[in-house]
């Protein structure tokens, strides 16, 4: 009897776009995610029951489009406010939006694959933007909540924002993230590592919320490496 895997296209699009990065932009890179893909895909190919999964039809995908984007921009502002308030940052309080986009561009390099500016911008949108967007999430926040839930039964999430047990987890889990942008992606600003380290605890209450649909997350880690992309190319201002 055939093995039914999860989300099918999205994972041969996936597998497609890191084959892409592996050749023409960062090897190092490229393997890390295309591993990234084989744990996704082991994971939901073993696990008789996926509590974390990409649409469990909790939103509709023009909700979690809308949603996404009001989250962004309360991101960019409780970010901005943070660290006008704890780093030496220089954060311009009238454009929160820039200065937190340009904070995640230092670790967003632009693809140079065909010497056509144009072209390498919508190769690197595509696959720093889609591609690290999707993965990153489904693995690194999706796939750990549901690791951490299974192996240990005392540690179920519930959104509560006055649940100690689910800020723990949520804290464990964005730290490994930012351990991850430092260690995979050469990021050392500290100013930028706060930024990543919010984002991932912003992203893992979203699929908290959302009790394990990660679909809103998706969307949102996208629109925030897509502008992070457009902000190292220079198009922010």
């Amino acid at each position: 009897m055939a093995v039914k895997i999860p989300n099918r296209n999205i994972l041969f699009a996936a597998g497609f776009l890191i084959s892409f990065l592996l050749v023409n932009y960062n090897q190092t890179l490229g393997q890390i995610y295309l591993g990234f893909m084989f744990l996704y895909l082991f994971l939901t190919v073993t696990d008789n029951k996926i509590m974390y999964s990409l649409n469990k039809g909790q939103t509709t995908w023009g909700y979690s489009i809308l949603l996404a984007i009001f989250i962004y921009v309360g991101f960019n502002i409780v970010s901005g406010l943070i660290l006008a308030t704890v780093s030496s940052a220089s954060i311009v309080p009238n454009n929160m939006f820039q200065s937190v986009a340009k904070l995640m561009a230092t670790a967003t390099p632009v693809l140079a694959a065909t010497g056509d500016r144009t072209v390498d911008l919508v190769l690197t949108i595509l696959a720093w933007g889609l591609l690290v967007g999707f993965i990153e999430t489904v693995v690194l926040f999706g796939g750990v909540l549901e690791w951490v839930e299974d192996a240990f039964s005392s540690f179920k999430t519930r959104f509560n924002f006055l649940d100690g047990k689910t800020w723990f987890v949520v804290a464990l889990i964005a730290a490994i993230f930012t351990v991850f942008h430092i260690q995979a992606k050469g990021l050392k600003d500290s100013a930028a590592l706060l930024v990543t380290f919010i984002f991932g605890v912003v992203s893992l209450w979203v699929i908290i919320k959302y009790k394990g649909e990660t679909k809103t997350a998706v969307i949102f880690h996208i629109l925030a490496n897509t502008v992070a992309v457009l902000a190292a190319a220079g198009l922010l201002g």
